[in-house]
C-alpha cells in the first residue's frame, strides 16, 4: 500500500463510529494506533451533542421543521473492545464496511479525508459532524422510521449516530 492511502485508511479507521455500548472509560484503552483519550472523547461528545439535540426536537430536517424529539435518548459511552475491533479491521487498507459477524453485528460508519497531516481529534469531530449533517441535506420523513427507502436516500450514517437505544 502506498503510504498516503495507509493515511488516509488510518484515517478512516481512527473516525469510525461503531454502536458504542457502556463497557469502560478510555482510560482503561491504550494509546495506540493514533488513539488517545482526547480522540476517544471528541467522538463521544461529538455523539451526544448531536444526540441532546434530536432529544430536545432542535436539530434541522430538510424535509421540514426538526427531527421529532425522543424521550428515551440513550447517552453513548465509550468501549474499548469496539475500538480495537475496528482498528484491526482498519489496518487492511480497505475503505468498505466489514460484515456484521467480523464486527460482532455493531453499527459502522466509515468517513475519510484526503489530507495528509490531521489532526485526530479534529478529525474525529469532522466525522461525526458529516455524518449527523445527513439529516439537514437528506432529511428524514415526520414519523422517523428508517425504512430502506428513507435509508437508500442517504441517512444511514445519521441513523447510527442517533439511534436510540445505542449507548
Amino acid at each position: 500500500h502506498s503510504h498516503s492511502m495507509r493515511e488516509m485508511l488510518g484515517i478512516a479507521a481512527v473516525v469510525f463510529l461503531a454502536l458504542f455500548s457502556t463497557s469502560g472509560w478510555a482510560s482503561l484503552c491504550p494509546d495506540k494506533d493514533g488513539m488517545s483519550d482526547e480522540v476517544r472523547k471528541m467522538f463521544v461528545d461529538k455523539h451526544n451533542e448531536y444526540r441532546t439535540l434530536v432529544a430536545r426536537g432542535e436539530a434541522k430536517n430538510k424535509l421540514g421543521g426538526n427531527a421529532p424529539p425522543a424521550a428515551r435518548m440513550l447517552k453513548m459511552s465509550y468501549d474499548c473492545a469496539i475500538e480495537e475491533n475496528m482498528m484491526d479491521y482498519a489496518k487492511e487498507c480497505k475503505f468498505a464496511h466489514n460484515s456484521y459477524k467480523d464486527r460482532n453485528y455493531w453499527g459502522q460508519n466509515l468517513y475519510m479525508t484526503t489530507a495528509r497531516h490531521v489532526n485526530k481529534t479534529r478529525a474525529a469531530e469532522n466525522s461525526v459532524s458529516a455524518w449527523f449533517s445527513e439529516l439537514e441535506h437528506k432529511g428524514m420523513p415526520k414519523d422517523n422510521r428508517l425504512t430502506m427507502k428513507v435509508f437508500n436516500h442517504g441517512v444511514g450514517h445519521y441513523s447510527q449516530v442517533v439511534w436510540q437505544w445505542s449507548k
